[in-house]
């Protein structure tokens, strides 16, 4: 049996001891719990520890059994007694944590092997969370603080967008809920794009102009 699986109890009841809380008020039968994990654990989570929670009439089971496929490195297997690995200290020292969690997550095995590559890590950094993202954020704030002084004018929605926007949420928040991570990602960052999009369609500095908003 995987010994990992019965942590997932003890290291609560641990937690609760602690922290002065009842157990029954956290592992109860409407909680929805996660489980995370390698597609070679998935009996362990599928079956064996279902099967222990049962005789301990211990609620609640698995709701959401959330299984990765491998992740290599550069084409090859992760071994850290060859030194083959990213290691956390190094990787948090040059780089920004939020950057490593988005190409961690957009980059997750979550439905077939995936690699890690050094070269794809930047990449993704200059081009989606700079080139896509920051660029939104950054010609967005400029805009404000060029023609309304960095405050955001009162204004009509474009009927559209509103609709996408808020179906965007929705699709979201439910691939979220369902584990879906490197999905919902790839949801935010078409929108993203295609908002770059329309700024660049629409030229607002122009349309300013032409009302006679601007220099």
């Amino acid at each position: 049996m995987d010994r990992g699986c019965c942590r997932y109890l003890t290291a609560s009841q641990e937690w609760v001891r602690q922290k002065g809380e009842k157990l029954e008020e956290w592992w109860k039968e409407d909680t929805i719990a996660y489980y995370v994990h390698g597609k070679d654990n998935i009996p362990f989570h599928t079956i064996i520890w279902p099967s222990i929670l049962l005789g301990l009439k211990q609620s609640p089971i698995p709701t959401h059994i959330i299984s990765n496929e491998y992740l290599t490195l550069e084409k090859r297997k992760l071994s850290t007694s060859q030194n083959w690995a990213v290691w956390a200290p190094y990787i948090l020292e040059h780089y920004h944590p939020d950057s490593i969690r988005y190409f961690l997550t957009i980059n997750a095995p979550e439905n077939r092997d995936t690699d890690f590559s050094w070269r794809e890590f930047i990449y993704s950094h200059n081009g989606e969370l700079l080139g896509a993202f920051g660029n939104f954020v950054n010609r967005t704030l400029k805009f404000l603080e060029k023609f309304f002084e960095s405050c955001v004018p009162q204004g009509r929605v474009n009927e559209p967008i509103q609709t996408e926007t808020e179906r965007l949420y929705q699709q979201v928040g439910e691939l979220i809920e369902t584990g879906h991570f490197k999905k919902a990602l790839e949801l935010i960052f078409d929108y993203i794009r295609q908002a770059n999009k329309y700024f660049d369609q629409e030229q607002p500095w122009l349309q300013m102009k032409q009302a006679g908003l601007a220099e």
